[in-house]
C-alpha cells in the first residue's frame, strides 16, 4: 500500500520478512550450541567420567554419544536441503486463490515461502523452509535426535555439575541441555503423536476448527503404523529411526478415498 508516495508494509509483510531474515541467524545459532556442546562434552564431561568408568565403558558411552550427534547432523542437513516439495500441474487439481498454482489436498500456500506446500505441517525458521512432505521425516527424526542428544548431555554433566565452582562453561553448557531437553520431549512429543495419528498440525487445528467439515482434514490411514509408513515410508519403528536417502514413493498430489475417524 502507497501513502503519499511512500510504500508502506503491512505487519503481515513484515513478518514474513522477518521469517526469511532470521532463518540464517538460527542456523548459525544451533551449528554454534552443537559445537559449544560436543566440545563441552570432549574437554570437560569424558575426563570427568573416566576418573569412575573403566575404558570399554568410556568408549561405548561416547560412541552412543557420536552416533547421536551423526544422526543430528544427518536429519537437520537433509531436513533443510530437501525441502518439503510443492505441487506440480496436474488433470481436476483446484486452484490456489493466492498463487494461482496448483493446490492438491493437504497442501496449503505459505506466507514465508510464498508458495504451496505438499501436505504442509508448519513453517520453520529453524530449517528456513517449511515441514512438508519431503522433509517431514527429518524434521521429527532431527527433533527425537535432539531431543535424545539433549538427555545424553544432561546425564554426563551431572556429576560434572554438581562439584564446585558452578562457574564454568561447563556448568553452562549442563544447564542448557536440562532446559532444551524440557523443552524439546514437549514438542517431539506433539509431532510423534501428529504423526501416528496420521494428521499434520494444519490438519488438526483445521479438524477441530470446523466441526463441520472434519473429513476434510483427515487422512488418516486407520492404524498408526500405516499413519507412520506414510511419513517415514516404513512400519517398522526400529527402520523408521535409521538414517535413510529412501525416497517415500508418494507425489503428495493424491491420497487415499477413504478417510477414517481419529
Amino acid at each position: 500500500m502507497r501513502i503519499g508516495g511512500l510504500l508502506t508494509l503491512s505487519p503481515e509483510i513484515i513478518g514474513n520478512l522477518l521469517m526469511r531474515l532470521i532463518g540464517p541467524v538460527l542456523l548459525a545459532v544451533l551449528f554454534s550450541l552443537i559445537t559449544f556442546m560436543t566440545y563441552t562434552y570432549f574437554t570437560q564431561y569424558l575426563p570427568h567420567l573416566m576418573q569412575s568408568l573403566e575404558l570399554w565403558q568410556g568408549i561405548l558411552w561416547t560412541s552412543l554419544g557420536l552416533s547421536i550427534l551423526y544422526n543430528i547432523l544427518f536429519n537437520y542437513i537433509l531436513c533443510v536441503c530437501t525441502g518439503p516439495g510443492s505441487p506440480i500441474p496436474a488433470p481436476n487439481i483446484p486452484s490456489c486463490r493466492t498463487c494461482k498454482g496448483p493446490k492438491p489436498p493437504r497442501s496449503h500456500h505459505c506466507s514465508v515461502c510464498n508458495k504451496c506446500v505438499l501436505k504442509m505441517d508448519h513453517h520453520c525458521p529453524w530449517i528456513m523452509s517449511c515441514v512438508g512432505l519431503n522433509n517431514h521425516r527429518y524434521f521429527v527424526l532431527f527433533l527425537l535426535y535432539l531431543t535424545v542428544g539433549c538427555l545424553f548431555l544432561t546425564i554426563s554433566g551431572y556429576s560434572k555439575f554438581s562439584t564446585r565452582p558452578k562457574n564454568s562453561y561447563s556448568h553452562v553448557c549442563f544447564i542448557l541441555a536440562a532446559v532444551f531437553f524440557a523443552v524439546l520431549f514437549l514438542f517431539t512429543a506433539w509431532h510423534l503423536f501428529l504423526v501416528f495419528i496420521g494428521m499434520t498440525t494444519i490438519e488438526l487445528f483445521g479438524y477441530y476448527g470446523n466441526p463441520d467439515e472434519r473429513q476434510k482434514y483427515n487422512f488418516s490411514r486407520g492404524q498408526w503404523r500405516k499413519n507412520l509408513e506414510t511419513v517415514f515410508g516404513t512400519c517398522s519403528l526400529v527402520t523408521a529411526v535409521l538414517p535413510n536417502y529412501k525416497k517415500l514413493g508418494l507425489d503428495g498430489m493424491n491420497w487415499p478415498d477413504t478417510l477414517h475417524s481419529i
